[in-house]
């Protein structure tokens, strides 16, 4: 057992920042966790890309160092400049995935027309703050201002500020009295219709 362990922990010190990577990135970002395998891949890309940087980063100290004082290199300082990429490795690809800018640059190019949300979300984050109807199941409409939406199609809750009823024979939308906001089962949902005209 002692062998095996031996074996296994300098292993897992080498890839241990591609897994920080990946587990801050998918914390934060608001995409569906992919197979396990596919992770484990993904790890290792981030492990190969931050060990590259950690190895620029040592080589451009020691460069300086040959000229100024700044310290000794050790397998600590690499260690630790490893996690401190991981960690803003993973930041990084989270917040370019919320923001989608990642996927804006690779659009601008030429090179895919996706988002790097599933469509439904990207389009409630271009449209969000505007008025929305909820078409419902059971046929009914429920108007107001999108604040929050599902991150899955099939799961999740739409809330709804302002919710007003569009009732069926009445021009004028009945305000549900007391209410400031109604969450919306998404199963409960056939279709959202966007407004042209923002919140005032």
């Amino acid at each position: 057992m002692d062998e095996i362990s031996k074996e296994l922990l300098p292993a897992l010190q080498l890839f241990l920042p591609g897994f920080l990577s990946m587990t801050i990135f998918y914390w934060f970002a608001e995409v569906p966790k992919t197979s396990q395998f596919e992770r484990v891949i993904q790890a290792l890309i981030c492990t190969t890309f931050i060990t590259m940087c950690v190895e620029v980063i040592q080589q451009v100290a020691l460069l300086v160092g040959q000229s100024y004082l700044i310290g000794t290199w050790t397998t600590v300082t690499a260690n630790l400049y490893a996690l401190g990429l991981a960690v803003a490795l993973g930041s990084l690809l989270a917040h370019g995935s919320n923001h989608d800018w990642i996927y804006a640059l690779a659009r601008k190019f030429g090179l895919t027309s996706r988002s790097s949300t599933p469509e439904t979300v990207h389009l409630f984050k271009t449209y969000g703050g505007d008025g929305v109807v909820l078409h419902m199941l059971d046929e009914r409409r429920l108007m107001g201002y999108l604040v929050s939406f599902p991150s899955h199609e099939s799961s999740g809750l739409y809330l709804v500020e302002e919710p007003h009823w569009l009732l069926p024979g009445k021009p004028v939308p009945e305000r549900i009295i007391g209410s400031g906001f109604l969450m919306v089962n998404s199963v409960d949902v056939r279709w959202v219709e966007f407004l042209k005209e923002g919140k005032s």
